[in-house]
């Protein structure tokens, strides 16, 4: 097997954790609230969905979960890959795959990156000269999945431009 390919299938697998911890843990709006020298924090996640959430949350939950999907069709789509080069080399409809991975991964990191911004924005409104309204490291975790999944970009497209060439 290509060190390429597992390079890709280690980034996907990571960003895919990252992202899915990112989404799930509680710890995306952190509250910290400072009254005479004494800070208390608190944390709120973006999942699960409330209908009494202002839209701006909802809408950044809407597309974190919706990229937290896409990994897992992202992760799908490589294993299928995977299991097609192994078996019959690099084909034309490797090609193809390799491609949809990178344009997924594309798709990833905007619906990730307008999620944080969306939420980061408007949360720093709220916050006033007791009350601190900051991003915690769930959302950070998530940031820094988009940011790796720019490696999944670049290898998919190198394994399609490369790789399905030689034969």
């Amino acid at each position: 097997m290509d060190g390429s390919l597992v390079a890709l299938g280690f980034l996907v697998g990571i960003c895919a954790t990252l992202n899915g911890v990112g989404v799930f843990t509680q710890a995306w709006i952190v509250d910290t609230v400072t009254e005479r020298g004494y800070s208390i924090s608190a944390s709120i996640g973006i999942v699960p969905y409330y209908q009494d959430d202002p839209g701006w949350l909802k809408a950044g939950s809407i597309l974190i979960c919706t990229s937290f999907f896409l990994y897992i069709v992202l992760s799908i789509w490589y294993i299928v890959n995977a299991i097609t080069i192994i078996r019959f080399g690099y084909t034309p409809r490797a090609r193809r795959l390799f491609y949809s991975i990178a344009f997924e991964a594309v798709i990833i990191i905007g619906f990730t990156v307008v999620a944080v911004i969306l939420v980061g924005a408007n949360i720093a409104t709220y916050s006033d000269g007791a009350e601190k309204f900051s991003l915690g490291y769930s959302a950070w975790f998530c940031v820094s999945s988009a940011v790796l999944s720019l490696g999944i970009v670049g290898l998919s497209i190198h394994l399609a431009r490369k790789s399905c060439c030689d034969g």
